[in-house]
């Protein structure tokens, strides 16, 4: 008799989708999510989502490793070498650049290829028939609301001063000084286009999901490595902070009905209630939320936790987050987020000893009465700075100080890919 075959995984990652832009995570000034919105009202939503990088390459070693990008030792970690080794079959559709094969992302993956696949959803189940006979880990990465932002649906009725039509990383320069009100809005505009140009691609791969059965079969997870800032902090794009328009990100899993009986307390298709967990969580969560879910024993070299107690509507301890930036932007910073307070400190030298007191450009911010991390309150609470550096230490010690650069390539088509999206002569 043939082997009942485990569910399918399915990871889509929507490169620099800040959380606050779906309309199911409280955004109402346009319509930009109706189909991740409808899917998440089926799925379980976690409103406190954190990633742990502001970045495409790191970020997605801490999604991939289940640890946090500075104690990612080698690619061998990563989930889709872990899942091979358990004979599932590892297909990945990516966006190139930051997660070209030369950076180690391949490893694991028994096809690995760079296609731009949002604009043809029917592709994404060709993969799927190709060998029913097998469980499959399929990964999904897409740029498509990265800058350079060009869709006008909701940017063509508005002023947009200086900016010509469409804005990315190259036009910057014409707006990087005395930005106007209008221009940030234009730009914001041009943002939520693309991301409803997404959703709508979406809703084409969700209905042939539907028809095809994929829903009874698969569990599906929806997130994003990094947000985009818009100027609350003085800057415009990622890499360049630790604030929550970059670390906050959406995260919705679907469950297929054999998985989801087993969580019906919580679940909305058994009493009615919306499936939303607001417990802090974080992406290096992932490897292990999944093991669990495709019933692997959870590797024991991973810093996340598996998040099935909370599936369950249990509760887990609270547990602060590190968040890291090396090098992006020449910036190097962590952070750490806990449930009310989050700190983020300036990072030493790779040849420094830590200080262990805090240095003066430590910043402190109170989440539930300053959401936007408008105040820093750390010269005020000096004795909660100094504990919460204490455990910023603590959790990242071991961590090593590799810096992700951008180093030339001989690689022409891969270096015109990173300078496209501004990792290169930026």
């Amino acid at each position: 008799p043939r082997r009942r075959l485990g569910p399918n995984l399915i990871l889509i990652s929507l490169d620099t989708l800040r959380a606050d832009r779906l309309g199911s995570y409280g955004y109402e000034r346009r319509p930009t999510t109706p189909a991740l919105d409808a899917f998440a009202a089926r799925s379980f939503r976690f409103a406190e989502a954190i990633s742990q990088a502001p970045w495409t390459k790191p970020s997605h070693r801490a999604m991939f490793s289940g640890s946090y990008p500075s104690f990612t030792k080698g690619e061998q970690q990563f989930l889709a070498f872990r899942l091979w080794q358990r004979r599932l079959r590892t297909v990945a559709i990516v966006g190139g650049g930051q997660l070209d094969k030369q950076f180690g992302f391949a490893t694991g993956f028994e096809t690995y290829q760079a296609e731009l696949w949002l604009h043809h959803p029917e592709s994404v189940l060709e993969l799927l028939r190709e060998r029913p006979d097998r469980q499959t880990f399929l990964f999904l990465h897409t740029y498509e609301i990265h800058d350079p932002y060009t869709d006008l649906r909701f940017a063509a009725p508005l002023p947009k001063g200086r900016v010509k039509l469409h804005f990315g990383h190259r036009d910057r320069g014409r707006i990087r000084k005395d930005t106007t009100q209008d221009e940030k809005d234009y730009v914001e505009a041009l943002y939520d286009g693309d991301l409803a140009y997404t959703d709508e691609q979406l809703a084409k791969l969700f209905a042939l999901f539907e028809q095809e059965g994929v829903l009874d079969t698969s569990i599906i997870v929806i997130t994003s490595d990094h947000g985009e800032e818009f100027w609350e902090h003085g800057a415009w794009r990622h890499g360049q902070s630790l604030y929550d328009e970059l670390l906050h990100v959406p995260l919705i899993v679907w469950l297929p009905p054999g998985l989801r009986r087993d969580y019906a307390p919580a679940f909305p298709a058994a009493n009615g209630v919306k499936a939303v967990i607001e417990d802090q969580v974080g992406l290096i969560d992932l490897v292990p939320t999944l093991f669990e879910l495709l019933h692997f024993e959870v590797p024991a070299d991973v810093q996340g936790r598996s998040l099935l107690p909370l599936l369950r509507g249990e509760r887990l301890p609270q547990r602060p987050l590190l968040g890291e930036s090396l090098y992006m932007m020449k910036v190097q910073k962590k952070s750490l987020r806990g449930e009310r307070f989050k700190l983020v400190v300036p990072q030493e030298p790779a040849h420094s000893q830590p200080d262990p007191q805090a240095p003066a450009e430590t910043e402190l911010y109170d989440l539930i009465r300053d959401a936007a991390e408008s105040t820093n309150i750390a010269p005020d609470f000096p004795r909660l700075v100094g504990n919460l550096y204490a455990e910023q230490r603590r959790i990242a010690a071991g961590g090593s100080l590799v810096e992700d650069k951008q180093e030339p390539t001989e690689d022409g088509k891969l270096r015109k890919d990173l300078e496209a999206l501004g990792y290169i002569d930026n």
